[in-house]
């Protein structure tokens, strides 16, 4: 967290630059001599604002709930453009204080902090260096997090293609359809200020950046040829608010038949068919089917396991369905069943499987 001191406002401590809508985001303000202090959050679209007595000369503020509040305003977008994505937003805090003594006196302090659409567990790494796969015949981004100013540094198979420059701090989703890439591409930090960071030991909430070289292999892409029309091709959003995909084996459906019931009241009168199909026995009788699919993946690494595991956490996942007649990729909301997942964090070649709910067919009603 970062600090800022002054006599009448007194100690404030607030969010470091970067921030997760998901985890705590303590705004604390002790031996403030206000009698009032009030939050504003904006990201210059939608504005959420708070206002709460200071006690004892201290007063203090979670404003992950205000940055959740503007997340939720946001329209999703498809993250299929070099351009940061609605999964971070640049939100800026007013932090006012209220004193009245012989005449009210507000003073204002202000900060800006990116929040990221995720929650990072203690010891986890954002933005970390890692190793993902391409599956060649599908639509794909790879996504990253950068501060303005920051380049990144193409190399496909083994030659340095292009570079890239960012403008804006926040995530980046990076399509690489069309960059002509047979076997791998790797994204190199061109400047060397490209960093991770994680909460150090101790859980203050606060981040550290971890080192790095000047030039840093941020992501390595192999390319895959694999495709199969009974497959299952997921994209998910993890904890980091970064797209994921993969392309799933499938290994089974089943498909539940659900049904529902309306009671009828008719004043003590005869039953009839005149109220339905069913009005003979009292009610109106409705069906719907839910399909689950059986997906995995066979003889991951341990890396790809730990990967392929956000997906039992995400809160927004989508199968891939094909392209439409302009070429745009067409995705279907899905969700994946809560279960427990054995897992030995070092150990290569494991299996992983998990069921994906398809969304519920409504079918008759009598």
């Amino acid at each position: 967290m970062r600090d800022y001191s002054t006599p009448t406002e007194g100690d404030i401590r607030y969010p470091d630059e970067i921030a997760f809508a998901f985890n705590p985001s303590p705004l604390l303000i002790k031996g403030t001599h206000g009698q009032y202090v009030t939050t504003t959050m904006t990201d210059g679209t939608h504005t959420h604002t708070e206002r709460r007595i200071a006690f004892a000369s201290n007063c203090q503020f979670d404003l992950s709930a205000l940055a959740r509040a503007i997340f939720a305003e946001i329209e999703k977008e498809e993250p299929n453009t070099a351009q940061t994505t609605n999964t971070n937003h640049t939100i800026a805090v007013d932090v006012s204080v209220e004193t009245y003594v012989d005449a009210l006196v507000t003073l204002t302090f202000t900060f800006q902090t990116t929040y990221i659409f995720g929650c990072l567990r203690h010891g986890e790494v954002f933005n970390p260096i890692r190793k993902r796969t391409w599956f060649k015949h599908y639509p794909f981004t790879i996504g990253i997090f950068a501060e303005a100013g920051n380049s990144i540094a193409y190399v496909i198979d083994g030659n340095t293609s292009s570079l890239e420059t960012f403008n804006d701090t926040g995530i980046y989703e990076l399509p690489v359809e069309t960059l002509g890439i047979t076997d791998y591409l790797v994204i190199q930090d061109n400047i060397g200020e490209i960093s991770a960071t994680t909460f150090p030991n101790v859980f203050d909430l606060s981040f550290s950046a971890l080192d790095g070289d000047d030039i840093v292999d941020r992501i390595t892409l192999d390319v895959s040829e694999e495709q199969c029309p009974k497959a299952l091709y997921l994209r998910w959003l993890d904890n980091q608010g970064f797209y994921c995909y993969w392309l799933f084996s499938w290994l089974g459906d089943s498909d539940v038949s659900e049904v529902t019931e309306d009671i009828l009241r008719n004043d003590m009168n005869h039953y009839t068919e005149s109220v339905g199909y069913q009005g003979w026995f009292g009610h109106r009788e409705k069906r719907a089917s839910t399909m689950t699919k059986q997906a995995g993946a066979s003889m991951v690494d341990a890396e790809t396991f730990a990967f392929l595991k956000t997906i039992l956490n995400s809160p927004r996942v989508d199968r891939y369905l094909g392209r439409d007649g302009d070429d745009e990729p067409q995705w279907e909301q899905v969700r994946i069943t809560a279960q427990s997942t054995p897992w030995q964090r070092h150990k290569d070649f494991q299996d992983f499987s998990f069921s994906v709910i398809l969304p519920t067919y409504n079918y008759q009603g009598v």
